[in-house]
């Protein structure tokens, strides 16, 4: 099965950012999915700025733990 991602380059000297999922939404408009366990200041900082540059909707789930019942952070950038 293919790797369906997307690799934003440039985004700063020797910076780029690969999405996890690249999903083709029902309106058309292409949206980057983000699956994190836990975030790191500098992965947050790239999606960022990869949003601003990009013309695509970058989101991203994380797992909430256990004790707040499960699910999902869902976070759009």
């Amino acid at each position: 099965m293919p790797n369906d991602c997307v690799r934003c380059r440039r985004l700063a000297d020797n910076t780029f950012c690969t999405s996890d999922v690249a999903v083709m939404e029902t309106e058309g408009a292409m949206a980057c999915h983000e699956v994190k366990s836990h975030w790191q200041d500098d992965v947050r900082a790239k999606i960022k700025t990869a949003a601003a540059m990009c013309p695509f909707r970058f989101i991203a789930v994380k797992a909430k733990p256990r004790r707040d019942c499960g699910g999902w952070a869902v976070e759009e950038f």
